[in-house]
């Protein structure tokens, strides 16, 4: 940097032109700014009711899962005095791949968080429990998923 400076004095620039090189120009125009820090919350509750508790789902946000573990009850095998159980949430996004995450406890209620695509549109969720033993059983809206609509980033 010391180099550089050097030769553009010696090149005959003026300490002005030094300092429109060195510090940066403020932006003549601002552009808008994407909120993607939102975090939506979908309940899905003991009694088969789904709530929106925090909404809408956006582009570019996350996407928090709050389920009550009583939905799948069955599965809840245990192994040396512990629980050797899981159950995983499943999300989708515009009919892309499927996502997995470890829903954990957090107050009465299992939780797990996905990242919402930026071009996303659509979101459909679903659920897995299974145990050590093999029991295996899915909250799926009878096979068809839980689908939810995805909002444009907020700008």
């Amino acid at each position: 940097m010391k180099r550089a400076l050097l030769l553009l004095l010696a090149a005959g620039c003026s300490t002005d032109t030094l300092d429109a090189l060195l510090v940066p120009a403020s932006p003549t125009s601002t552009a808008a700014s994407i909120t993607l820090d939102h975090e939506a919350v979908l309940r899905f509750q003991s009694d088969w009711n789904e709530v929106v508790a925090v909404g809408p789902i956006f582009a570019g946000g996350k996407l928090r899962l709050q389920y009550d573990a009583s939905r799948l009850p069955n599965c809840r095998a245990t192994k040396y005095g512990l629980p050797a159980w899981s159950i995983l949430a499943y999300a989708r996004f515009d009919g892309g791949a499927a996502l997995q995450v470890a829903l954990t406890a957090q107050g009465s209620l299992l939780q797990g968080v996905f990242d919402v695509p930026e071009t996303a549109k659509t979101a459909e969720v679903w659920f897995y429990n299974n145990d050590y033993y093999g029991c295996k059983e899915y909250d799926t809206d009878l096979g068809k998923n839980y689908p939810f609509s995805v909002a444009a980033p907020a700008v």
